[in-house]
């Protein structure tokens, strides 16, 4: 995030918390003060244990940015205890539902 803000672009972060989302706007603001032209830092709420989160993002992404993508990064995920079965209360099974269903229809919606 951090690089791609100082070389100009606008960088668009899915946040499931929005004040962790500002300090760390904060935090990448504080480390490049001189960013190129046009970069920008666009905090958005995310939460990909929710299927209603991922389509409120993405309507909310074409909205405030006319729907255009040059690229997405779907780095997020969770590291769960293998012996442990935590389901969503959508009663997907969180581990496959976050780090892969979840990610699959963000970019499907974008």
């Amino acid at each position: 995030t951090r690089m791609l803000y100082e070389k100009g672009a606008v960088v668009v972060m899915a946040c499931r918390n929005m004040q962790a989302a500002s300090s760390a706007v904060h935090h990448i603001k504080n480390k490049v003060p001189y960013p190129k032209i046009g970069a920008q830092l666009a905090p958005l709420v995310l939460d990909l244990g929710c299927l209603e989160s991922v389509e409120r993002f993405a309507k909310e992404f074409t909205k405030k940015f006319s729907g255009e993508l040059d690229s997405i990064i779907c780095n997020a995920g969770v590291l769960l205890d293998i012996c442990k079965y935590q389901k969503l209360d959508n009663g997907a099974e969180e581990h496959i539902f976050v780090n892969h269903i979840a990610h699959f229809h963000l970019v499907n919606c974008l």
